[in-house]
């Protein structure tokens, strides 16, 4: 991972289009249909498949999610992704911080993908690592810095914080750090 301070930040967390005006287009938070309401739950670190064979472990997308309705394919997301602002054909050329948002998980996203257990946190947990994930900024592309990164420094804050302890975070940043080279954690 590397230093904060080898970085440039994206204005508003890349939350707006380049005009620093129009807003970007992102999935809408459920969260007002599907609160977090529950008491302790694991986090996982989710690993997304990629369909390009050439991709390495580096390449691969990650989030932090909790199951809010399993059943349902319900989650807790929290990740930075490459959005396009409203009315625009093409994405930015940059990651975004949506926040932590409550939205449908294709099944495949989660069967397909891999879950690497972070710990068990309380609700007061979980809302402190949003708090978290809210004040976090965001770097411009340099080539480096990516989603693993932001989801990285997202965990160090949260040890520093006492909210999870070094060991089950540096344990799963090992196992998540393999991809799919490991055998995989399909569904708990």
């Amino acid at each position: 991972m590397a230093s904060q301070q080898d970085h440039v930040l994206v204005p508003h967390q890349g939350r707006m289009a380049p005009d620093g005006i129009t807003p970007l287009r992102f999935r809408q938070d459920m969260a007002w249909v599907c609160p977090d309401n529950h008491g302790d739950l694991p986090p996982y670190i989710l690993i997304r498949r990629s369909s390009d064979p050439t991709h390495t472990p580096r390449d691969l997308h990650w989030m932090i999610v909790w199951a809010i309705k399993r059943d349902e394919d319900v989650w807790r997301v929290i990740h930075v992704v490459q959005e396009r602002a409203v009315g625009a054909e093409i994405a930015n050329d940059y990651l975004s911080n949506p926040h932590p948002r409550t939205h449908f998980l294709q099944p495949d996203t989660v069967t397909q993908g891999r879950l690497v257990g972070l710990a068990t946190l309380t609700r007061p947990q979980r809302q402190l690592v949003e708090q978290i994930v809210c004040e976090h900024p965001v770097r411009a592309p340099d080539g480096r810095w990516n989603c693993q990164d932001f989801i990285e420094e997202v965990l160090e804050r949260a040890i520093a914080a006492d909210i999870i302890d070094r060991h089950s975070v540096q344990s799963a940043l090992a196992d998540a750090r393999r991809g799919f080279e490991v055998n995989s954690c399909m569904l708990p």
